[in-house]
């Protein structure tokens, strides 16, 4: 494999938890999601968490070893437990319950912020759940400050486990923020801008000035919107599209659970190791697809990655 032409590193600030489903416990959460597929790509993030210190946080830690993640982020809360979501099916859709007060709500700013600082940081992803509680959006805050590296913000709204939820806090001033349809929506209506239906030319360019005065709020120079299974686009600081991919059908559809995340990872990735934005979408929504045809949001088979890494020339081995 061709070595990374970077030793930067990606920092991740968020939630390590357990899904449940029915009899199943499984890891889960967002951004250890992200962090497992880029130490598969061979990209060496640092995570930043806090776990319980009993069966579920044990299970977590089994996870960081599989994918080759460093552990000297995780923080282990002697009182709290891992967090954990109960997820139960309601239609075709999933429902999330996401149970509060959990470890990775008192992530310890001062540990936080020990082992961010101990290397080199290409880019800082977080996303909106482990802002819910003020201790750990303390410790966000300050290794944000910290680091003064560009920020990938995943808005991943859960303002239902959020009930102080306020955009302008969550936000704040990303270089790179990623939403779904219904959360570019829900940044629109905030900004007092209503009747995006759907997402199309016609109605991008008729909203343009809307998305433009959204980018300069938050500060973002480019917004990835992912767009289901009719793929994803990109906008620049002045509304314009400047990169559009088409959906890319996965071989047998099992679940979209992670599906974002898998994007996530690879736009990612792209930022790291320099791609132009229109590879990385192109790559992202394959890649994402791809997770779709297996259950859950990431492989239980390493060997998975093998191929992705050797086509994108990533890896370290």
């Amino acid at each position: 494999m061709k070595p990374q032409p970077d030793p930067a590193r990606i920092v991740i600030v968020g939630e390590a938890l357990v899904d449940v489903f029915g009899d199943t416990t499984m890891a889960g959460g967002a951004p250890f999601n992200v962090a497992r597929h880029l130490g598969a790509f061979g990209l060496r993030p640092l995570m930043i968490t806090r776990i319980g210190n009993d069966a579920n946080g044990a299970l977590l830690l089994r996870e960081f070893v599989r994918f080759g993640l460093s552990t000297a982020g995780v923080q282990v809360d002697p009182l709290r437990a891992s967090g954990r979501v109960q997820v139960t099916m309601h239609g075709g859709d999933h429902r999330f319950d996401i149970v509060p007060d959990q470890a990775f709500d008192h992530i310890d700013p001062a540990a936080a912020l020990s082992s961010a600082v101990a290397g080199k940081t290409a880019c800082l992803y977080h996303g909106s759940l482990i802002q819910r509680a003020a201790p750990s959006r303390a410790a966000l805050v300050q290794v944000r400050q910290a680091l003064g590296a560009p920020v990938f913000l995943d808005l991943n709204l859960r303002t239902d486990a959020m009930p102080d939820f306020s955009p302008g806090i969550v936000i704040g001033r990303p270089a790179i923020i990623k939403v779904n349809a219904d959360e570019l929506r829900f940044l629109l209506e905030w900004q007092g801008a209503e009747g995006l239906k759907r997402i199309d030319d016609k109605a991008l360019q008729t909203h343009r000035q809307d998305l433009a005065g959204l980018m300069a709020s938050i500060g973002a120079s480019t917004m990835v919107v992912t767009l289901g299974a009719d793929g994803a686009l990109a906008l620049d600081s002045g509304g314009h599209c400047v990169a559009r991919e088409a959906g890319v059908r996965p071989a047998a559809l099992v679940d979209t659970v992670g599906a974002g995340d898998a994007f996530a990872s690879v736009i990612l990735t792209g930022h790291l190791l320099g791609w132009p934005l229109a590879r990385s979408m192109e790559r992202a929504t394959a890649f994402s697809a791809a997770i779709c045809a297996l259950p859950g949001a990431v492989p239980a088979d390493l060997d998975f990655y093998a191929p992705w890494r050797d086509q994108w020339q990533i890896g370290d081995s």
